[in-house]
């Protein structure tokens, strides 16, 4: 999170948005300044800075109230401590599927659930498999690198997309010797990783719907460029853009979309995720994609994680 600014949480919110807001130069700041005094004048600071979030109009950048070291928050924080990111399910039709749910939390806790959803694949993968199936249906967002890098053995070797800031910097995402990349740096998130799955998953079905949000909607982007992938159920959420976290002076803090996601062909995505395959069962359809693609050979035109086909 960065530093907190000198002045006022209102004044620090409108430089912030202004400096750093993807869409800020397609505000109007001296209105919107100026309903912003007013509001704060009216309802308060809170919902003027709300106000001047939703100016920029991401949909995505939002406003976190200081919260007191009460009881309560203990409490939650130890639940949030035990939050999973990921879970086995039935396998529909003999095809073994992974529930990627929405999580955030601390460094430590980050390095729990990426070794965690690395075992669960590793489980998975521990008998020669057809194919995968990886469950976004109902994942909000949250911090996506656990999920990259615990799922990162499903990605091919390369460029697997970056983020676009306002100011066309490109901030790489990429997978070499079975590590994930940001910016040219290892993420820190691979030293949580001690082994590889013993077999591939050649074909990887994804399903997604629109509670699929933000970093549910980023992981299944970077996959779906894979020539052994294909998404399946209804569009998502459509906030699939990187947010960076500001402190400010009362305490409380504010996350302002500050890139946008671009898949591995360089397509900037500014809406929502269109799966291959619209359909109100994806469990079951890809289920009957893998299988089919299995009986059939399905040969791609891929390398694949493992050494391919």
């Amino acid at each position: 999170m960065a530093a907190v600014e000198r002045g006022s949480s209102l004044d620090v919110t409108l430089q912030l948005a202004k400096q750093h807001g993807y869409y800020a130069d397609r505000v109007d700041w001296p209105q919107i300044e100026a309903k912003a005094k007013l509001l704060l004048t009216s309802r308060g600071e809170p919902a003027a800075i709300r106000f001047v979030l939703e100016a920029l109009g991401d949909r995505h950048s939002s406003y976190i109230p200081p919260t007191g070291e009460t009881a309560d928050t203990v409490k939650n924080s130890n639940q949030k401590s035990e939050k999973l990111l990921s879970e086995t399910r039935t396998p529909v039709a003999g095809i073994p599927v992974i529930r990627i749910l929405a999580w955030s939390g601390t460094s430590q806790q980050a390095m729990a659930v990426t070794r965690s959803l690395r075992e669960q694949l590793n489980s998975v993968l521990s008998v020669p498999r057809c194919g995968i199936i990886l469950d976004f249906s109902n994942n909000r967002g949250g911090n996506m690198w656990p999920t990259l890098v615990g799922l990162s053995p499903l990605l091919t070797e390369g460029l697997l997309g970056s983020f676009k800031s306002a100011q066309d910097e490109a901030r790489l995402i990429e997978k070499w010797q079975n590590k994930i990349f940001y910016r040219g740096e290892s993420h820190n998130l691979n030293s949580a990783i001690t082994e590889q799955p013993t077999y591939p998953a050649r074909r990887i079905a994804i399903i997604v719907g629109p509670f699929s949000a933000s970093s549910g909607e980023i992981v299944p982007i970077l996959l779906q460029g894979q020539q052994n992938v294909r998404v399946f159920g209804q569009p998502t959420a459509g906030l699939a853009t990187a947010n960076t976290s500001f402190s400010l002076p009362n305490g409380g803090s504010v996350n302002i979309t500050t890139a946008l996601t671009v898949d591995r062909h360089g397509e900037i995505v500014e809406t929502r995720l269109m799966p291959d395959e619209e359909t109100l069962r994806p469990l079951e359809t890809a289920a009957n994609w893998v299988m089919r693609q299995c009986q059939s050979g399905g040969a791609l035109n891929t390398h694949l994680p493992f050494g391919g086909e």
